[in-house]
């Protein structure tokens, strides 16, 4: 099989787009030129901001009136609904009522989880923290002696002979 340029790949797409209002020929949706200096200027148009925003608008109001249309018009289903609702909470809110174990286990993994959260985000942001110039320099700790090992003021004499009497 032929590899084809990115023009030969836009005509074909254009071609076979052409009832869909060339849509499909959108460098972000169907077509991928690989190299951006080959495309053509119209297909890398981006999406403005405002064009995401009633996007955002438009998901939203489709799940809501989703989830709208899945009520129950009946009042015993609307009732059924609620009362299954009201449980569901109590039941969440009650928890550690009827597990304490669980809880309490869930609360140390939680705090564990919040200590690794907080050192891993302190690495990379002392890392990329700019440095002031003149800034002093860290000095490594130094080791600590070994255990049952004579230091230099062991080593010494314990005792010096007194210095000779003059005359003698």
């Amino acid at each position: 099989m032929r590899r084809r340029t990115g023009r030969q790949v836009h005509k074909i797409c254009a071609k076979f787009a052409s009832d869909c209002h060339g849509r499909l020929c959108r460098g972000d949706t169907f077509v991928s030129y690989g190299s951006s200096s080959r495309a053509p200027a119209a297909v890398l148009e981006k999406t403005t901001k405002g064009d995401s925003r009633v996007m955002f608008l438009f998901r939203i109001v489709f799940w809501l009136g989703l989830a709208v249309l899945l009520l129950p018009t009946e009042e015993n289903q609307q009732a059924k609904l609620y009362d299954t609702a009201s449980a569901t909470v109590e039941r969440i809110a009650t928890f550690c009522d009827r597990n304490p174990k669980t809880c309490a286990a869930g609360a140390e993994f939680w705090s564990t989880f919040l200590k690794k959260a907080e050192f891993g985000a302190r690495g990379p942001a002392q890392t990329a923290a700019p440095r002031p110039s003149g800034a002093a320099t860290v000095e490594p700790r130094p080791a600590s002696a070994p255990r049952n090992t004579p230091s230099r003021d062991d080593l010494g004499p314990a005792w010096r002979a007194s210095a000779p009497r003059a005359g003698a």
